[in-house]
């Protein structure tokens, strides 16, 4: 067998365990992935109705209160749960 064909031979096995589990994290990654950018925005629009004025500091305050933080705290739970 000439060497590069006896080197495309033994490439798959010397593929990393690193490589071989990367699709199932990223799976399982991925609604974390989605929950954070849904958190970004919450948080984006919260702001940015403050910074217009057409949403007072106390309702704000609500807003993190009751939709943020929670949101945050289970998306910490839930990531806190993933294997690297």
């Amino acid at each position: 067998m000439r060497p590069v064909l006896l080197a495309f031979a033994v490439l798959p096995a010397c593929v990393s365990p690193v490589a071989r589990t990367a699709p199932a994290y990223i799976a399982e990654i991925a609604p974390l992935l989605q929950a954070n950018g849904l958190l970004a925005d919450r948080v984006l629009v919260v702001a940015a109705k403050v910074h217009d004025g057409t949403l007072e500091v106390g309702d704000a305050a609500i807003a993190w209160r009751d939709d943020i933080v929670p949101l945050a705290v289970e998306l910490s739970d839930q990531a806190a749960l993933t294997e690297p």
